[in-house]
């Protein structure tokens, strides 16, 4: 449309549109910062009150009408006029001031034309009039009065408040996350905002009728101090608020017992709480915990017994038991069916609502299921299983524990021998037999019983002085054990046991065969920490004591406090006294005791020199526990001054302690100390000579299969075999120069030449390059090529050879470990280190499976007999002629085995013990036949 075409109204018409879109404008942005306003104040009275579901929806509606409201009243009020194109032409006038009143006037003129008024100015001219303002009209160009006044004001207010809200809710995010969504939801479940983040685990739970509920509180944000549990019914209801115990910085968890009823469970802090969720029960009844009660024949001797079964269980007892089976459940019961087989058979509750018992013989194997049924009738998904046996009576076990298999012991040692025996149903008897020479055997009844006892213990004390006998004797001895079966007692017998009688300069040689420098070591470390332990116990009760001195002053009397501290004081200084006392007993009888190496001699003076030295400080502790309690004593007259005189005593006490820590250690502990450093490089030097015999053995054996060029299956299993033994004694070599670069460190500073001799030979397998060489050989025999195998195991135990006098050289050095002992320490070391080379083993053993011949051969562990009696001595003593024996049936009730086995096998680290007493001495002759018998004898019964 042109504007020639246009009315005059028609054109302000449209300018009259545009300011209502502006009025409408007005009012949408004064509602939008009224609303940003609104929603404000609402997330802040939600945080400030934690409204409840009614009053957020109060607030909601009352906010949403208040910005309806607002927007309908500003609309409303901008846009009333009495004539809207006046006063838009009006404001359009005011906006250009060319038009004048022209767009007023010619709407009156266009008006009264319209109308046909009649008026005194010209028809035509009105026209004309009316014309030349609609063009003017038409090409206004500025707009800005149309536009309500505080549109653009408004507009800023609203840009601010948005950046406001913007920067609100980015820093306020979890706020707003938490507040919102209660005025959308206002009767949902959501948590008001609270510092503390609060999440439920699980959320929501399902449990069995009666078990237990464990529900956990993870939190997020502030840490809160407590969080309680709280417990609703359906409605709402709280019905128990408990506290939850905190399992770490952020987690709390309860356990909510017997859980019997629904409930809605959700945690709460203070002004916050988590979301709800339910915790439900189910109703069918389930299998809690399934015992059987035995009720046994009389002839078992057994008495009544319950045991709880699992599921599928095993029901075993002896023929004609009455079995009594209880079922308890999670709910009351109504009953309960159970089937043997093809029996069907029904059982009720007991007192106890919540178990159901019935009762069955036993008389064969059957299989049984059993099923549970409610109070209200409600049947359990569950079905017991068990498999019913019939146990027969077994044979009695027997064995001999002390003495082991073949035994040493000197004319004047008193061996125990004790016997345990075993049977399911009872031990009627115990018989041990003994031989001398293989003479007839002599029996003996050391154990009997009317049936019930299961495990017997005898112990009998030979004598061997009262038997009179001398080197070379062989005592036999086994032992038979008889069951209380009726009618056919079961008899059971141990296999023959030896005791040889050897001299003392045998036994002693025998003791140094098997003590190791650790083992001295240990032995002298654990006496050095008794010292060290009474020592520190002294001191701490010496400050104390000084501490209560200084507190006390010149006061003429102690209060309470301070007399029940000088009591517990003066206790536990009588109590150390008494250690201390024990200490030096101790220390005295290992001072008398006979020296197993040569500088044990010297060790043991200054054990005798400690021990005086300890009761000398026992004396002065007693003392000082006595002033204590005198001190203690509320009449007592001065107690500072005499609190000083036990603080005395117990300084004293201390020196005497400490010289004797002190020459103890100088003495006795660095030597020890240098001995067990040297005794690891004698270990090396015995494992490398078990890799070079194993090397050489491993050469022999492959040496058959040199010229085989297309090996048989069986030879090529064989050659696998080999090529897996070389790889044992290269993995074996390789951990030998570790150890010795490592123990060579440890020693090189006080025994220099002993370290130089224990790197000459990591030198040498580094050199020759043996490792390698093994390497090929390996590769060789697991390829199944003979040849080259064997020509490279060959050169490896060549190599090996060459390395011999290297390796004696390096052992020739203890000599200068038992010279530096004498100069430095200014002990007498004799010929301790060659004694102790009877004890070293070799650190490598190839596998039996590798090279037959190797480490097959096996024994039963030995025992010997000397004037101390044995390690594992039996504490039970009678003499020949006496008895004492201790069987306890029900202790022993369900032990499967009997402590100790029958037969022990170890692997000994040479074919024939080593009992030199040095470098320089023979064997023993009779002592060696011995062994070699013993061996003899073993190899036969294998």
């Amino acid at each position: 449309m042109t504007t020639d075409t246009l009315t005059l109204s028609q054109t302000v018409g449209r300018y009259a549109s545009s300011r209502r879109r502006r009025i409408g404008a007005l009012a949408l942005v004064r509602a939008a910062w009224v609303l940003i306003a609104i929603v404000l104040a609402l997330v802040y009275a939600d945080v400030l009150l934690q409204l409840s579901g009614p009053p957020r929806l109060a607030l909601l509606c009352a906010g949403i009408a208040g910005v309806s409201l607002c927007a309908a009243l500003t609309y409303c009020r901008q846009a009333r006029a009495s004539s809207e194109q006046r006063l838009v032409a009006r404001l359009l006038e005011q906006s250009d001031a060319t038009l004048g009143n022209d767009l007023v006037n010619a709407l009156e003129f266009e008006e009264m034309l319209y109308l046909d008024a009649p008026t005194r100015a010209s028809r035509p001219l009105m026209r004309e009039e009316v014309r030349l303002a609609s063009g003017k009209a038409a090409h206004v160009t500025h707009t800005e009065t149309l536009s309500p006044p505080a549109l653009h004001k408004e507009s800023y207010v609203l840009a601010g408040i948005a950046v406001f809200m913007a920067l609100s809710v980015l820093v306020f995010t979890g706020v707003f996350q938490a507040v919102l969504p209660r005025y959308l939801d206002p009767f949902g479940d959501h948590p008001p905002y609270s510092p503390t983040r609060l999440l439920m685990a699980p959320e929501g739970l399902k449990v069995d009728f009666g078990s237990n509920a464990e529900i956990r509180a993870e939190t997020s944000g502030l840490k809160p101090e407590e969080v309680s549990l709280i417990l609703e019914n359906k409605d709402g209801v709280v019905i128990q608020e408990l506290p939850m115990a905190r399992v770490s910085d952020t987690s709390f968890a309860h356990t909510i017992e017997h859980v019997t009823s629904d409930y809605v469970y959700h945690a709460r802090v203070d002004r916050g709480r988590s979301k709800r969720h339910p915790l439900s029960i189910s109703k069918l009844p389930r299998i809690a915990n399934v015992n059987v009660h035995f009720q046994y024949p009389a002839y078992t001797f057994l008495p009544p017994k319950t045991r709880q079964l699992g599921d599928p269980g095993i029901i075993r007892a002896y023929p004609g038991t009455n079995a009594t089976l209880s079922i308890s459940s999670n709910r009351p019961l109504k009953k309960g069916s159970f089937s043997i087989d093809e029996l069907q058979a029904s059982f009720g509750p007991t007192t106890d609502p919540q178990t159901a018992e019935g009762t069955f013989t036993l008389e064969g194997p059957a299989q049984l299921e059993a099923r549970l049924t409610d109070v209200e009738g409600n049947v359990g998904a569950e079905v017991f299983r068990a498999r019913v046996e019939v146990q027969a009576d077994e044979k009695p076990e027997i064995v001999i524990t002390v003495p082991g298999r073949q035994s040493f012991a000197i004319p004047s040692a008193e061996v125990p021998i004790q016997i345990e025996a075993r049977d399911d149903l009872g031990v009627a008897s115990i018989t041990l037999f003994r031989g001398l020479n293989r003479s007839g055997d002599t029996p003996k009844q050391v154990f009997t019983s009317n049936g019930g006892e299961v495990l017997a213990n005898a112990v009998e004390l030979l004598d061997l002085n009262d038997l009179g006998v001398r080197p070379g004797d062989v005592i036999d001895i086994y032992a038979t054990a008889v069951d209380t079966l009726p009618l056919t007692p079961q008899t059971q017998s141990t296999p023959a046991h030896q005791i040889t009688i050897i001299s003392e300069e045998q036994y002693r040689a025998f003791q140094q065969q098997e003590t190791t420098a650790d083992d001295l070591k240990e032995k002298y470390d654990a006496l050095q920490s008794a010292m060290d332990g009474i020592a520190s116990e002294q001191k701490n009760i010496e400050a104390e004591t000084r501490a209560l001195r200084e507190a006390l002053g010149n006061a003429p009397a102690a209060n309470d406090a301070i007399q029940r501290q000088l009591s517990e004081l003066a206790a536990r200084q009588s109590a150390l006294a008494e250690q201390t006392a024990k200490a030096a007993e101790q220390f005295r009888q290992e001072a008398a005791a006979p020296a197993v190496f040569d500088i044990e001699k010297e060790f043991k003076k200054t054990l005798g020199e400690t021990a005086a030295r300890l009761e000398r400080a026992r004396d002065l502790m007693a003392n000082s526990a006595e002033q204590l309690g005198q001190a203690a004593d509320a009449k007592a007259a001065s107690p500072g001054q005499t609190a000083g005189d036990a603080a005395k005593n117990q300084q004293l006490a201390l020196d005497e302690l400490g010289q004797g820590k002190k020459d103890y250690a100088e003495k006795i502990q660095k030597p020890a100390d240098e001995i067990a450093k040297m005794y690891k490089l004698l270990e090396d030097v015995e494992t490398f000579k078990a890799i070079h015999g194993a090397q050489s053995d491993l050469e022999r054996q492959a040496r058959s299969y040199r010229d085989v060029r297309s090996p048989s299956l069986d030879q090529h299993v064989r050659l696998k075999e080999l090529g897996q033994a070389q790889k044992e004694i290269r993995g074996a070599i390789i951990d030998l120069k570790s150890d010795l670069a490592k123990h060579a460190a440890e020693i090189e500073v006080e025994l220099p030449n002993v370290g130089r001799d224990a790197r000459g030979i990591v030198d040498g397998i580094d050199g020759r390059n043996i490792p390698t060489v093994m390497e090929q050989a390996m590769g060789g025999l697991s390829k199944g090529d003979g040849q080259s195998g064997h020509e490279k195991a060959d050169e490896a135990a060549r190599l090996l050879d060459q390395m011999i006098e290297r390796v004696e050289q390096a052992q020739g050095s203890s000599s200068e470990s038992e010279s530096r002992l004498r100069i430095t320490m200014g002990l007498d070391a004799g010929n301790t280190m060659a004694q102790m080379q009877n004890s070293v083993k070799p650190g490598f053993m190839p596998s039996p499976g590798g090279m037959a011949g190797n480490g097959s051969q096996s024994a039963a562990p030995i025992d010997m007999f000397g004037p101390e009696g044995q390690k594992g001595k039996a504490t039970e003593e009678s003499a020949m002629s006496r008895t004492k024996a201790n069987a306890n049936a029900r202790a022993a009730e369900g032990v499967a085995t009997i402590a100790g086995s029958l037969e022990e096998i170890e692997t000994p680290q040479e074919n024939e013990l080593n009992v030199e007493t040095g470098p320089a001495e023979p064997v023993v002759e009779e002592y060696r036949a011995i062994i070699d018998a013993y061996f003899e004898r073993i190899a036969d019964e294998q």
